[in-house]
């Protein structure tokens, strides 16, 4: 549905669940101002298409009620600028949901009882001298990314939402899922603050809730682990590294953007979710800023740096060559992609070959990541526009 548009930047955003109940896994493409589109999955691949007017920004899948279908979370556009973010338009759509577009309820984004920094406060609130959340159908501040589990473990999805906060600071904001009432927030690492870049969740330490793993790159170079728990997320219970944890190649050094895209999840099958790290300022030699990707085993205790890999476009087996700026590791992605049970990695350069992009694939095993019959593909290798297409520069 839909024409293209001069700065629609459709694609920017994008996420999959089988939203119909079929079988099938459906795409929802953000497309900016007018909406997105959902293109709905089949035996013969994706089909069909149907519009869903208004909500452009940042879709998201997800058990967000926990009844074991699949609801659709919604976001309207909105840029990211100035001292005060405008209120964004926000609905959860339950699941299923027809291809005609109608869900099977409309559900409020954010319980009433919840606050911070979101929509206006109600009057009824204003006594306790905070407010409280009067509609549940709104949201300050634009979403740029969102990451999806169940950190509390109480069989809802949540979300971990990137979000400008105003006056020029981005940060990543939790919502805990919570059935009919609406999403309540809590505690994430980068809470409000314009310190964290990649973002993701997996359990780590395998003790059954998932955790939130993100790289704060404008923070020092640290990487953060917040423990999940059947409480939630608590700054008591968070890990930090960087490369100079032991095991870990190389050395930590200004500017490397470790965590510049973070992915979680079971690579070598041992049970425990492994952590892939883009470091997109990585020096290679004297290449400046050619980019690299670390996986680090999780285990009990959450992170050791024992066993930790590194690859980049001069590690034997990998296509391509390291070049100045490239910023390998830029977008990162862990899938089962051969259906062997061992997640492998997809790795994004949006910069390769001046802004056209490639994506390589590593496969996991169960000794980690090999590169071994990895491979690399661009726009033009699927018969699409290629020049400045910036390919790859979203990868989940």
């Amino acid at each position: 549905p839909g024409s293209a548009t001069a700065n629609q930047r459709f694609g920017t955003n994008f996420t999959k669940g089988d939203l119909d109940g079929d079988g099938f896994s459906d795409l929802v493409i953000s497309g900016g101002l007018p909406g997105s589109v959902i293109l709905w999955g089949s035996a013969s691949g994706l089909t069909g298409g149907t519009a869903i007017p208004g909500y452009g920004q940042s879709p998201t899948t997800g058990d967000f009620d926990g009844d074991g279908k699949t609801d659709l979370t919604l976001f309207s556009y909105l840029s990211g600028s100035g001292d005060d973010p405008s209120s964004a338009d926000a609905t959860v759509w339950k699941g299923p949901i027809s291809r005609a577009g109608t869900p099977t309820a409309t559900l409020p984004l954010l319980d009433k009882a919840d606050w911070w920094g979101y929509d206006t406060p109600d009057a009824s609130c204003a006594t306790n001298g905070i407010g409280c959340q009067e509609d549940g159908d709104s949201i300050s501040g634009p979403i740029r990314s969102t990451q999806t589990g169940d950190v509390n473990g109480d069989g809802k999805d949540d979300i971990v939402a990137w979000k400008y906060a105003g006056d020029g600071q981005w940060g990543n904001h939790l919502l805990l899922g919570g059935g009919s009432t609406g999403f309540t927030t809590g505690w994430t690492p980068s809470d409000g603050t314009a310190t964290g870049t990649g973002t993701g969740i997996g359990d780590v330490n395998n003790d059954g809730f998932d955790d939130v793993v993100v790289g704060n790159y404008w923070a020092g170079g640290k990487v953060q682990i917040a423990f999940g728990s059947a409480s939630g997320l608590s700054e008591e219970r968070v890990q930090v590294f960087d490369q100079d944890l032991p095991g870990f190649p190389g050395v930590e050094e200004e500017g490397d953007g470790i965590g510049s895209t973070v992915s979680v999840a079971d690579v070598n099958g041992d049970g425990f979710g492994d952590i892939a790290l883009g470091i997109s300022g990585e020096d290679i030699g004297d290449i400046t800023d050619a980019g690299s990707v670390a996986l680090v085993p999780g285990s009990a205790t959450g992170v050791t740096g024992a066993g930790t890999q590194t690859f980049h476009q001069d590690t034997a087996g990998v296509p391509g060559v390291a070049e100045e700026d490239d910023q390998f590791g830029a977008s990162s992605a862990l899938l089962d992609v051969n259906g062997d049970g061992h997640a492998d990695l997809a790795a994004g350069s949006e910069a390769e070959n001046g802004w056209n992009g490639a994506v390589w694939v590593l496969n996991g095993t169960a000794t980690g990541l090999t590169a071994t019959s990895s491979l690399a593909f661009g726009a033009g290798d699927l018969s699409a526009p290629a020049t400045d297409a910036r390919f790859g520069a979203l990868l989940r």
